[in-house]
């Protein structure tokens, strides 16, 4: 699990953010705070994201396969181009909706030819797909892609 915020005034922040560690709670049915998790940040400038890994969850679950493959050119380094197909299986087993981001590293030259989510570019080398998941369900994300290496 991780929380990921901005050090921005419109966020509650704003502040340079010394390092150290930092501890989240989160209210519970009976308004009492519960100890959620914590993680150490470095120096954090004003206007900088912070990314707290919190733990492992054991409530949402993800499967990843891959159910296509297909190499449509080239022999070499350089020269190969191929396209896969990958499926992710996403569980929510809590009582309350969730938003699981999924994020691929993805080598060389890559474009997202189809998904059943829309993706955002977090790189030349990663994407990420946000998927909302209702209580006690199931989800099903899928993209297929193109890459030249």
């Amino acid at each position: 699990m991780f929380v990921e915020l901005n050090n921005t005034k419109e966020s509650g922040l704003g502040l340079p953010i010394p390092a150290g560690v930092v501890r989240v709670y989160k209210k519970d049915t009976g308004g009492l705070l519960q100890f959620v998790g914590e993680d150490r940040v470095d120096h954090t400038p004003e206007k900088e994201r912070i990314r707290l890994h919190l733990g492992a969850a054991f409530d949402l679950t993800a499967d990843k396969r891959q159910v296509h493959f297909r190499k449509i050119a080239g022999s070499g380094p350089g020269s190969a181009v191929y396209e896969s197909e990958y499926e992710f299986t996403l569980k929510n087993a809590k009582k309350e909706k969730v938003e699981i981001k999924v994020r691929e590293p993805l080598p060389g030259d890559w474009e997202i030819l189809a998904e059943s989510v829309g993706h955002t570019k977090e790189s030349a080398h990663a994407a990420s797909w946000k998927v909302v998941i209702p209580p006690l369900e199931t989800a099903i994300l899928t993209y297929r892609i193109r890459v030249k290496s």
